[in-house]
């Protein structure tokens, strides 16, 4: 495919018929008498194609397509324009290579424009929908110890699964003497290569937390919101066609952020609609150690599972 740069923007061209086809294009053009005008395009095609300058001739499968000042067009390599056309070849070639940048950047930001409108009614629907993303990051403030006053075992507990990664919620048990005994005896019956200190506790895997990467501090649903809210506000006050190549680069380096941090503003309300789930936090109650503290977990179970109750509700019919 050839991509070529013109007044209206990029250009493809997908076979190399429709390149030999334009107006002016030659292929055997004597590098000695012509004076290069710039470059209008570049191509990449899996079949091989001969140089257009007399003197190579030589098949390659990318290049660059050339103009000259008495307006003929014709095909070159990288190699044969620094051979024949030097410095100013290279000067061309950073010239066009910036303006098919703009151009392509230009091209995204349009498109993304054109989006804006359904991008800002879905945060809409994911910031006031029930329950609230401002309900579901409460909540989570709460279990990771924010806000709210989970007991310690609790938080030490969802601590630990967020740090191990795999939402595996472990407790640290207490070997009874019978157990290090046995432990000790196996070390002696294997030889003195294995012997060691004897531990006095082991971690047990006593449960699953579903949904706890919406814990994860690169899921913070109000960080990645105002992440999408600051970007998507700078592209549409944006005049894209009068932006020079650093505003260009600035505002799509921006606004690149904006389908992957929706796509995480998405998966993490997912993840904590699961979290939030009764059945799913009152795995926690083992690590609590009174019954004053199993009824401040399950206050907060109940907090949670009242506003995952509200977006069960049928809506309301006029």
């Amino acid at each position: 495919m050839i991509t070529l740069s013109t007044e209206k923007g990029l250009v493809r061209i997908e076979s190399w018929e429709d390149v030999e086809s334009r107006p002016g294009f030659t292929r055997n053009l004597d590098p000695s008498t012509a004076v290069l005008a710039e470059i209008i395009g570049q191509y990449h095609f899996k079949d091989m194609f001969p140089c257009g300058l007399a003197g190579c001739r030589q098949p390659h499968a990318k290049g660059y397509l050339i103009t000259t000042k008495d307006g003929r067009e014709t095909n070159i390599g990288n190699v044969c324009g620094v051979r024949y056309f030097s410095v100013e070849f290279k000067q061309l070639r950073k010239v066009f290579r910036v303006s098919r940048e703009d151009q392509e950047r230009r091209e995204r930001l349009h498109a993304l424009q054109s989006r804006v409108a359904g991008l800002r009614g879905e945060l809409h629907a994911l910031r006031n929908g029930s329950p609230t993303l401002q309900s579901l990051q409460v909540h989570i403030g709460v279990l990771l110890g924010r806000t709210g006053g989970l007991p310690r075992g609790v938080r030490e507990a969802i601590a630990r699964t967020v740090r191990s990664g795999t939402g595996a919620l472990t407790y640290e048990r207490v070997l009874t003497k019978l157990e290090r005994d046995r432990l000790r005896a196996a070390q002696e019956g294997a030889g003195n290569a294995s012997r060691g200190s004897i531990p006095t506790a082991v971690e047990e895997q006593v449960g699953h937390l579903l949904g706890f990467t919406a814990l994860a501090a690169g899921n913070d649903m109000r960080t990645l919101l105002l992440a999408i809210e600051t970007a998507l506000e700078q592209l549409m006050t944006a005049d894209v066609d009068s932006l020079d190549s650093r505003a260009l680069k600035t505002l799509s380096k921006l606004t690149s952020s904006i389908d992957p941090a929706l796509t995480s503003l998405r998966g993490a309300r997912a993840n904590a609609l699961k979290l939030l789930a009764a059945a799913n936090l009152r795995q926690l109650e083992v690590f609590t150690d009174s019954p004053s503290e199993r009824r401040v977990l399950r206050d907060f179970i109940a907090s949670a599972a009242a506003g995952l109750a509200a977006q069960r509700q049928p809506a309301a019919v006029a």
